[in-house]
C-alpha cells in the first residue's frame, strides 16, 4: 500500500506513546491490549488515553500471534494509522505492519519507505524528499503530507 491508500483506509491517525502493552484473554481468545497516551490526533476523534485491542497475543508462555501483524511495545512513541475498529472492538495498523512509524528522539518520523511513496511523485516533489529506500522525515512535513492526502490534494497525480 502507498501512503495515499493507507490514509484512505485509516479510521484514525495519531502520534502517541504506548504506556502499556499486555496480553489478555477475552471471550476465550488471546488479544493484545495496548494503551496509548495520545500526543496528537491527525485523523478521527480520540480521547487523551486510547486503548487498542488486536487479535492475537501472549499471556505468560501461552498465546497465539498472527504473522505480519505489528503489535505494540510499552514505551514506544509512534505515528499510527489504524483501521476503524471491528464490531467487537479489534483493530490493527493499516496494512498490518505498514501503517506504523517510530518517532525519533528528535521528533521526526522514521522508516518511511519508497513503497509508501510509490505513485505519489507529486507529493515527493512538493516536499522535496529523497529517493532513499527508507528515510526519516520531519514530523511536521509528514503530517502535512498526510493532511494533503486527506484533502485529496494532488489530484491523483
Amino acid at each position: 500500500m502507498n501512503l495515499q491508500e493507507m490514509v484512505q483506509g485509516a479510521g484514525s491517525i495519531f502520534i502517541g506513546t504506548v504506556t502499556e502493552a499486555r496480553g489478555a484473554v477475552e471471550r476465550g481468545e488471546y488479544v493484545t491490549v495496548s494503551t496509548f497516551k495520545i500526543e496528537q490526533t491527525i485523523k478521527g476523534t480520540l480521547p487523551s488515553t486510547y486503548v487498542v485491542r488486536q487479535y492475537g497475543g501472549r499471556v505468560g508462555d501461552r498465546g497465539m500471534v498472527v504473522p505480519h501483524i505489528r503489535y505494540f511495545r510499552t514505551g514506544e512513541r509512534v505515528l499510527v494509522m489504524l483501521y476503524p475498529p471491528s464490531a467487537i472492538g479489534f483493530t490493527n495498523p493499516v496494512g498490518l505492519n505498514q501503517g506504523i512509524w517510530s518517532i525519533t528522539s528528535g521528533g521526526a518520523v522514521s522508516g518511511v519507505t519508497d513503497e509508501a511513496l510509490k505513485g505519489l511523485g507529486w507529493l515527493v516533489q512538493k516536499y522535496r524528499l529523497s529517493n532513499a529506500e527508507s528515510q526519516t522525515i520531519a514530523r511536521g512535513t509528514f503530517i502535512s503530507m498526510i493532511r494533503d492526502l486527506m484533502q485529496g490534494a494532488g489530484g491523483g497525480k
